[in-house]
């Protein structure tokens, strides 16, 4: 998985921002950059055909979180599927 982080109002990255991938429990988590980009590979259980990746925000400056799946805005949850290079892009609207 990778993708950017950004402030909608601004345009611009935001750094630091903690993106987390679970399956039940917490499997990793990773931080973007000062340009507001993120990568990882992440090591799945046996067993598993999907994970869950979850944009951690800093809740007091932000109310919440545009996605783009592959740049495309989605409501859907952010499942990511095993063996996939998928693109999550998170817009972040200022409070």
């Amino acid at each position: 998985m990778f993708g950017t982080v950004t402030d909608n109002d601004t345009k611009f990255p935001v750094g630091n921002n903690g993106i987390l991938a679970f399956q039940g429990t917490k499997l990793t988590t990773v931080f973007t950059d000062k340009e507001g980009k993120y990568s990882a590979t992440i090591g799945v259980p046996r067993g598993y055909h999907s994970l869950d990746v979850r944009n951690n925000f800093d809740i007091r400056n932000y109310r919440d979180d545009i996605l783009l799946l592959n740049g495309t805005k989605t409501n859907l949850c952010y499942p990511v599927r095993i063996s996939s290079k998928t693109q999550y892009d998170f817009i972040m609207p200022p409070k």
